[in-house]
Order: structure tokens, then C-alpha cells, then sequence
């Protein structure tokens, strides 16, 4: 039985990174340390682990705009938006337990929250689904110790540049990433018409 609930939506997504992948990576990279409103450290490399998971919430529109938790306070309330934040990370939390179990790492994932007409709050798209998540294998990450050795010989600026050199040193992720690199690669660039 499918039971449907007419949600508004929040006109936000919610993104749990616990890893240092995808456009985070790339912006770390290129010297971003400053990411909605939370300042990551100088020395992380991409692939790796953070210490705690972070809330990097967007805007969804056509363009997603990284947005701080202050904006999202501003927009939905203060008790909601800290509803929503627990909450992520609770899921979050959650399903890195069971993909851990199963062999896999849980990466990053964004939840989308919609209100019903009584304004009780609800999970409103899929969750923790290769569409809105990014796995790799446990067997797979460990490919990062040797980026790390790799990074301390003092020869490569950054992974990236490690990869261009080394690619059988790229962390294969499951997720619907393949498809972006594919439209990327073929000259496909968001935006354009």
C-alpha cells in the first residue's frame, strides 16, 4: 500500500558529507575552505574522512546555491530548521551503520523536506538511494592509504593531479556521478542550452 501526502515543498535540499568528494573536493582544492558557513581546516585531502559529518545545505532552483544553516533558520524558523538538521544527521548516521555492515562506505546524501497542510514536517523524496547518495566499497576506499602515501612523497599539489598521473587511484563511487563525468567529458556544461 502507497499512501500519498500532499506536501509543500521547503525549497531547500538537505546535504550530510562525511567525506571530502565531489564538488566539496574540487572547491577544497582549488582553496575554498569556506562551505555554508562552516570552515574546514587546511591539510585534508580529497577522499578523506572528515571528523564530524557536515550539514551543507542548497537552494534548489535551477541553479543549487550553497546556503548557510543561518539562511535556512531565517527561512523556515529556527525550531524547524534545527529539526531538520537533526534529523539529517540522524539519517545519515543510520544509514552509514547499515552500509558499514553490508561491505559499503555511506559518503554523502541530500534529503528533501516538505510540510503537510497541518504543518507537521515529512521526508518527501528518496532517501539514501544512488540518485541522492554516494557509496563506494570498503574494499575500494582502501585505495586511500595509498593516495595518502602517494600525497606525502611531496611530488603532486593535489589529488587531482595525483589522479591525472595515477588513475587507477580513483575511488570508484556508486552513484549516478558516472553519468555527469560522461556528459562533462563529452563537452556538456550545466547551464548551457
Amino acid at each position: 500500500v502507497v499512501i500519498q501526502k500532499n506536501c509543500k515543498n521547503l525549497g531547500f535540499e538537505f546535504i550530510v558529507r562525511g567525506y571530502v568528494w565531489g564538488s566539496l573536493a574540487g572547491a577544497y582544492e582549488k582553496g575554498g575552505r569556506d562551505f555554508c558557513g562552516i570552515k574546514l581546516p587546511n591539510g585534508l585531502l580529497r577522499y578523506e574522512k572528515l571528523k564530524e559529518p557536515l550539514f551543507t545545505p542548497t537552494t534548489k532552483a535551477e541553479t543549487d546555491e550553497n546556503v548557510t544553516f543561518e539562511t535556512i533558520e531565517k527561512a523556515l524558523g529556527k525550531s524547524v530548521a534545527g529539526k531538520i538538521r537533526k534529523t539529517c544527521f540522524q539519517l545519515y548516521e543510520r544509514a552509514s551503520e547499515l552500509t558499514r555492515k553490508n561491505g559499503y562506505v555511506f559518503l554523502d546524501t541530500k534529503y528533501e523536506f516538505g510540510m503537510d497542510e497541518k504543518g507537521a514536517l515529512h521526508l518527501i523524496d528518496e532517501a539514501n538511494t544512488p540518485d541522492s547518495s554516494r557509496y563506494c566499497e570498503i574494499k575500494e576506499y582502501e585505495k586511500f592509504k595509498d593516495i595518502q602515501k602517494e600525497i606525502k612523497t611531496g611530488k603532486y599539489k593535489d589529488v587531482s593531479e595525483l589522479l591525472a598521473k595515477k588513475p587507477k587511484l580513483k575511488i570508484k563511487e556508486l552513484s549516478k556521478q558516472f553519468v555527469r563525468d560522461v556528459l562533462t567529458e563529452s563537452g556538456f556544461s550545466y547551464g548551457a542550452t
